[in-house]
């Protein structure tokens, strides 16, 4: 990964909407990392929840994505920004990695629903904007609507 991609990351991991504080470090820590974790259980210890199936239910309330699909979609965008910044291809990127570039290719289309060539030709802007209005819609959709906090209020008295 290079140094520019890992500071755009590092902007994203600022500029993330209002989760509650262990969804943000899960989040924040997957984009350290570009997507890349050593497992779900240190994951969320390091996040600060007990255990990965509480990470789980507090990635599920906040409207997000299961984990390895969350650390997915990071590693996906983290490969577009990479080769945006080298300007090579997905495959001579995975190579120069040591992966498989066939592995790079099926989960870009399993997580955009495009192939390379058509992510890579939406611009690594159009795939930042596509994430990071997924979180900001979801961070939405988890939080009470006023109606909704209204009649909680009321029916506490």
């Amino acid at each position: 990964m290079t140094e520019a991609t890992q500071q755009l990351l590092d902007v994203i991991a600022r500029i993330l909407p209002p989760f509650a504080p262990p969804v943000r470090r899960c989040i924040s820590n997957l984009l350290r990392n570009a997507g890349d974790f050593d497992s779900a259980t240190a994951s969320a210890r390091r996040a600060g929840f007990r255990n990965r199936y509480d990470m789980a239910r507090a990635l599920k309330s906040a409207g997000l994505s299961p984990f390895t699909e969350l650390a997915q979609e990071i590693r996906v965008l983290a490969w577009i920004l990479d080769a945006g910044e080298e300007g090579g291809t997905l495959a001579s990127i995975a190579l120069s990695d040591g992966s498989d570039p066939a592995v790079r290719y099926r989960l870009t289309k399993k997580v955009t629903g495009l192939t390379w060539t058509e992510v890579n030709g939406c611009g690594r802007g159009w795939l930042l904007v596509q994430f990071l209005a997924r979180l900001y819609a979801n961070s939405e959709r988890s939080r009470p609507s006023r109606s909704q906090a209204a009649r909680a209020s009321a029916s506490s008295r």
